[in-house]
């Protein structure tokens, strides 16, 4: 007969195996919502300074609707319009390292709900009040 360990032995065995698959999970999604969102920041970034050099409203508008379009076909619906021009906003109203700080927290529909928040003290309240529920949602 072969010599099967003690049960508690596999219990701890199975848990620590779920530890460390549950924690590399969890961190691989916090990397990948990190680099996503400063993907979108840097996207925000070139349109709004390619915008911002031509000076013209009417410019801006056909340029979003015209990189929209192809980016649409390229990579789908992540990149409508109105996506692209919450990217702007993101680049607008967050610091690249504010953005680097704040990614490991929130993900990219956290951003969009913040950005939505047009005072900035009401919107910087609201970052702070959602990471303190966050982090008593944890414990």
């Amino acid at each position: 007969m072969p010599n099967i360990e003690p049960r508690e032995n596999i219990l701890t065995l199975y848990t620590n195996i779920k530890t460390i698959i549950d924690t590399s999970k969890e961190q691989a999604t916090i990397q990948l919502n990190n680099t996503m969102v400063l993907s979108y920041w840097d996207i925000g970034r070139e349109l709004k300074e390619e915008i911002l050099k031509e000076k013209r409203a009417t410019y801006g508008k056909e340029v979003v609707k015209k990189i929209s379009e192809k980016r649409l076909l390229a990579y789908g619906r992540g990149y409508s319009r109105s996506n692209l021009e919450i990217m702007m906003k993101l680049y607008t109203f967050f610091d690249k390292e504010i953005c680097t700080t704040l990614s490991h927290k929130f993900s990219w529909s956290h951003f969009v709900k913040f950005i939505k928040v047009k005072d900035e003290l009401k919107r910087n309240l609201y970052i702070i009040m959602s990471s303190r529920y966050k982090a008593k949602a944890k414990k």
